[in-house]
């Protein structure tokens, strides 16, 4: 062997273990961000607002105020808080049917002359109509049924989870 091929083959030697090194990189850079969005929920703006503007709305109909840092911060809250059951439940095969949602929503209509009465009050509070009334029973019936299943308070389980989450809105 000659000093040139030597030399050609320690650049190329060199090369492969620079792109090696790059590739490894990579890999970690790609591995470690996907860890993040992992740790991310996405909610678009417009989920945050009608959030927000729900919240707003029923404070105002309870003649209470917050100021809007406090708003954001417990709308934030209530949204993690959502999609950590709505993980914690589709993970552990846990649901809500339909009879379920008829019966609980039944039940708070009796409490109203009828249910145009409940429907009106429901509105006025929450600015729900009855399908989103529905979601929001589904969704409540479901965090019941998510406090079954696991062992802390749910409230304190929550909080646990919510530590390692970021909102983030697109």
């Amino acid at each position: 062997m000659n000093l040139s091929s030597i030399l050609r083959n320690r650049w190329t030697m060199l090369v492969t273990v620079l792109l090696l090194g790059a590739v490894v990189a990579l890999t970690y850079y790609l591995i470690e961000a996907n860890k993040e969005d992992q740790n991310e929920v996405v909610v678009t703006q417009t989920e945050y607002t009608q959030a927000t503007d729900r919240l707003t709305q029923f404070l105002q109909a309870n003649q209470q105020t917050l100021d809007s840092l406090t708003i954001e911060s417990d709308v934030s809250r209530q949204l993690l808080d959502r999609a950590v059951i709505n993980e914690y439940a589709e993970n552990n095969n846990i649901s809500v049917n339909s009879q379920e949602l008829t019966n609980y929503y039944e039940q708070r209509v009796l409490s109203y002359e009828n249910e145009a009465a409940f429907l009106e009050e429901i509105n006025r509070l929450y600015d729900l109509d009855k399908q989103k009334l529905l979601q929001e029973a589904s969704y409540s019936l479901l965090r019941e049924k998510v406090q079954e299943s696991i062992d802390l308070p749910l409230s304190k389980w929550l909080e646990q989870k919510r530590q390692d989450l970021t909102l983030v809105i697109k």
